[in-house]
């Protein structure tokens, strides 16, 4: 939580202080409907009685039960169905507010072909690779085209988030997006997903789009299913993605291999566990393009390494691939680099290029020829120890049925309620005296009601 427990508790603490004082005002009202029930029929009886006997006028038993009737038909309308009115109402009223400022906002225009959506209702989509296959041409177009494109989180705002950024990436390339934090890095890929509708400019995808979120994102299920995520279970493929990702000596500690529940969200694996087993689902995914999200932040230097030359050099040389990394060390051999600086494109080439482009957060470049580059002994002794034991019993089909973990349902206790709950209840309610008061208000309640019924019986 990067220490903002206390912060974000006094935070809940105040909103919950002005829902108590809401709470409390609405209880408040309640109770007066409450008491109107009850005492605003006979008053309105007495009082009625009292005016007419005041004027002159004998009373008698007509008058009196002809004015209890008509008072005992409005009770209900004037104690109970007007306040329970006038409360709908208001909820009402705020409920259509909510749909109108709902309806009344700006219409996102989707593309709903089947080049931007990988799936349709269950049909299969070709990746562009086959579809250009079939009509002869070569797998060199533009498969991300981004044309003086600029977005906004916010449209009230009136600077844009990114503004007039031109990309150009081809089939079976790698592009790396570099650049400070809060650059506009990720918002460009949520761009490309068409998750930010453009302001100005055009955008051209064409291919089916895997992503891995710059947070990973994993549910309450084996690191298999998170893998997997609904696809297809391919043996050899599923092999080499783990490979590749660099899970094989961290499935290899797990006692149950790649059926260990990972936990709500995730809470059994560290950070860089789950980043790796978040960008294995992406890569595992046959798709055209693969936008991954600073993949190498969370994992150690040599793994982070092994990702990179791998993974992204190397099992998916034939697809585009777009990068955002903070890791500078990796793109000496990256022919098309994007370097982001306040939402907007600094400077796009290759790494030599950019070294000589005088920019700023190209210095950083020139730093990175003075560290040293990572031992290959020590690298070959964090990837690839424990192969014997990694390559026979880290998947399912070598792990006995009977010790694959079950997620565990949810336990409900049953019994009584003991009277110590109770005495906590009315002892968190104040004091004794307090308890006391309100018992004496109950009864003083009814002796009144009681009182003004044997008035009016006299």
């Amino acid at each position: 939580m990067y220490t903002w427990e206390k912060p974000f508790a006094k935070l809940v603490d105040i909103s919950r202080r002005h829902e108590m004082l809401q709470i409390k005002n609405a209880s408040t009202i309640r109770a007066a409907v409450m008491s109107f029930q009850l005492f605003l029929n006979k008053i309105a009886i007495y009082l009625c009685v009292l005016v007419y006997v005041l004027t002159g006028n004998i009373i008698s038993a007509q008058y009196v039960y002809v004015v209890t009737s008509f008072f005992f038909i409005l009770r209900t309308v004037v104690t109970k169905r007007f306040p329970e009115g006038v409360t709908q109402f208001a909820e009402a009223k705020i409920s259509v507010q909510r749909i109108r400022e709902f309806l009344m906002r700006n219409e996102i225009e989707h593309d709903f072909t089947s080049n931007f959506y990988n799936k349709q209702n269950g049909k299969h989509v070709d990746t562009l690779e086959n579809n250009l296959q079939k009509l002869n041409q070569p797998v060199t177009r533009s498969v991300i085209k981004l044309d003086n494109v600029s977005v906004k989180w916010n449209n009230n705002l009136d600077d844009y988030s990114i503004s007039y950024v031109n990309m150009d990436i081809t089939a079976n390339e790698l592009a790396v997006i570099i650049g400070p934090v809060g650059s506009g890095k990720t918002t460009v890929l949520y761009t490309i997903l068409r998750e930010l509708p453009q302001i100005t400019g055009s955008i051209e995808i064409n291919g089916q789009i895997s992503y891995a979120s710059q947070e990973p994102w994993l549910f309450m299920a084996s690191i298999k299913q998170n893998i997997l995520f609904g696809q297809t279970y391919d043996f050899e493929k599923y092999r080499e993605v783990i490979k590749v990702c660099a899970l094989e000596t961290d499935l290899a500690l797990f006692p149950h291999g790649d059926q260990t529940l990972v936990g709500e969200r995730g809470v059994i694996l560290s950070g860089g566990q789950r980043a790796r087993v978040n960008l294995a689902r992406a890569i595992y995914k046959d798709a055209d393009i693969y936008l991954l999200d600073d993949p190498l932040s969370a994992v150690d230097t040599h793994v982070g390494k092994h990702i990179f030359e791998e993974c992204i050099q190397k099992y998916l040389k034939n697809k585009c691939v777009v990068l955002v990394t903070h890791q500078l060390q990796y793109i000496n051999s990256v022919n098309k680099i994007y370097l982001m600086d306040d939402g907007k494109l600094e400077y796009s080439g290759n790494y030599e290029q950019l070294q000589n482009s005088g920019k700023s957060f190209a210095k950083l470049l020139k730093e990175l020829k003075d560290e040293p580059e990572i031992d290959a002994t020590e690298k070959n002794q964090n990837i690839n120890t424990q192969k014997t034991k990694e390559s026979n019993g880290i998947f399912e089909e070598n792990i006995d049925s009977k010790v694959i973990p079950k997620i565990v349902k949810e336990g409900r206790g049953t019994g009584q309620i003991g009277w110590n709950v109770y005495q906590a209840y009315f002892s968190n309610g104040g004091h004794w005296c307090k308890v006391l008061w309100i018992f004496f208000v109950f009864v003083l309640a009814q002796f009144l009601s009681s009182l003004s019924d044997y008035y009016l019986t006299w």
